[in-house]
């Protein structure tokens, strides 16, 4: 029963190459797309730890325009926000 099956899928398998070559190429295309995602998932779960830990070491330095200086009661308010 089970080799008559067997020979059946075979059969019709062969006697149709076109469907069956599609199909297998439709069917690789999304093993690699779900293999891409979570890759990419991956990566960018990897890159956003990374950003995390290097945002508390961030230090900003500002300046001012053209040479012009800064209202102390602005640097004070700078200053109490840090």
């Amino acid at each position: 029963m089970i080799r008559s099956l067997h020979g059946l899928a075979l059969r019709n398998l062969l006697a149709r190459r076109l469907r069956t070559g599609l199909t297998g190429v439709a069917i690789m295309l999304g093993v690699a797309a779900v293999f891409a995602t979570s890759l990419i998932g991956a990566a960018t779960q990897a890159r956003t730890a990374e950003l995390a830990c290097q945002g508390s070491r961030a230090s900003l330095q500002v300046s001012p325009r053209d040479g012009e200086t800064f209202d102390a009661r602005i640097l004070d308010l700078v200053r109490a926000h840090a």
